[in-house]
């Protein structure tokens, strides 16, 4: 089923959020592309040299960490997570669009509750003084991309709930995309 954010954006605060949110993972994939560039130069290093480049591991989780939560708000947005979409192939769009309007605020929920623990974790790590084991890099430069993304990954869920009642209410026109069950125009 085709999802409900691949309609364009009514507002320019949608389309706002939207360029945002993707130039934001558009920067948590250039830095899974350094993690990448770091790991191929110590493997060249390693074999030619016989010496491997120190911290490449702190660097490295840093890199992925970055990518994986600057990346989860557009995820949400386009609906692009992993979804079972069988229970509800059989509902009307409107419906249809009710229980996506649901998921997104139990999802928006969700990603509250990490944030507010993984608020205090930080916190704490931060007031403790704790780096990184090999360069001694600040744990604030690893909690930043995860408090950052999910608090964008809350607004991008709210703003998805919002079309979705919208849509369900019939405020805002179905599309032909959301429509479409298993290719079959209803």
């Amino acid at each position: 089923m085709m999802s409900l954010a691949q309609t364009a954006p009514s507002t320019r605060l949608e389309g706002w959020v939207e360029k945002s949110l993707i130039v934001v993972a558009l920067l948590g994939a250039l830095a899974l592309l350094a993690g990448m560039g770091l790991i191929v130069f110590d493997v060249i290093r390693r074999t030619a040299q016989g010496v491997s480049l120190q911290g490449s591991l702190d660097l490295v989780r840093l890199c992925v960490m970055t990518c994986a939560f600057l990346s989860i708000p557009l995820v949400f947005l386009s609906e692009k997570n992993v979804a079972i979409e069988f229970p509800t192939d059989g509902l009307s769009p409107r419906w249809s669009s009710m229980l996506r309007g649901v998921v997104a605020l139990i999802s928006g929920g969700f990603l509250v509750t990490i944030l507010v623990f993984g608020f205090g974790t930080a916190r704490q790590q931060i007031v403790n003084g704790e780096v990184s084991q090999t360069l001694g890099i600040p744990v604030i430069w690893y909690w930043l991309p995860y408090v950052v993304g999910c608090g964008l990954g809350v607004v991008a869920t709210l703003m998805l709930a919002i079309r979705c009642f919208l849509v369900a209410s019939g405020h805002r026109p179905l599309s032909n995309a959301h429509s479409v069950n298993r290719g079959v125009v209803k």
